[in-house]
């Protein structure tokens, strides 16, 4: 079924073998599709990028911190995400997968995204793609339902992602993947 110099990391059964073709020559031919249109446009848009740079940015964290935003020039957007030439200096950390806070000049809102490509042109200038995930932001206590009068004065703090435009009414937290307990109840207080 497959030429002998297409190795797929050991030798399978012929149906896997016509599976893994299939679905690799799905992935080469039937690139995916935008959901919604991009539009060329030159915007300044204050940036903040990490967890908890996102926390302070926004003003979701216990402390506001302007020092944790920076500026990028935003080069075509869209409902669902943008595209940036990184500026050649402070975005050495910059990586795929990290959450980032935005808000273009003349909006009151933040939006968090995630950087979901970067790509350096021949002219080794940096190009960050971004999914935008949620147009707004509150914050969230949450604290561990163990009982012994434990306050939420003593909580930690996340962010509540609001639900976008078109998607299931239903919010999400994010919160830091080291904080997790598996079968631990939380108890929340929205604020916001």
């Amino acid at each position: 079924i497959l030429p002998d110099d297409l190795l797929l990391g050991g030798e399978y059964e012929a149906e896997l073998d016509k599976e893994a073709a299939n679905y690799l020559l799905k992935y080469v031919t039937d690139l995916p599709q935008r959901k919604a249109a991009r539009r060329q446009i030159k915007v300044s848009a204050q940036v903040a990028i990490g967890y908890f740079k996102v926390l302070e940015s926004t003003g979701v964290g216990p402390h506001a911190n302007d020092d944790a935003v920076i500026e990028w020039t935003l080069e075509d957007v869209s409902t669902s995400g943008f595209h940036t030439r990184l500026p050649q200096r402070g975005n050495e950390n910059v990586r795929i997968g990290q959450l980032l806070a935005m808000r273009p000049e003349g909006m009151e809102k933040w939006s968090v995204a995630v950087i979901r490509r970067l790509l350096r042109d021949d002219n080794n200038h940096l190009h960050a793609g971004a999914e935008i995930i949620s147009n707004e932001v509150a914050s969230v206590s949450l604290l561990q339902s163990e009982g012994g009068g434990a306050t939420f004065d003593e909580a930690q703090t996340a962010l509540w992602l609001y639900a976008k435009a078109g998607e299931s009414e239903e919010g999400r937290v994010e919160l830091l993947m080291s904080s997790y307990v598996p079968n631990c109840s939380l108890l929340t207080e929205l604020k916001g």
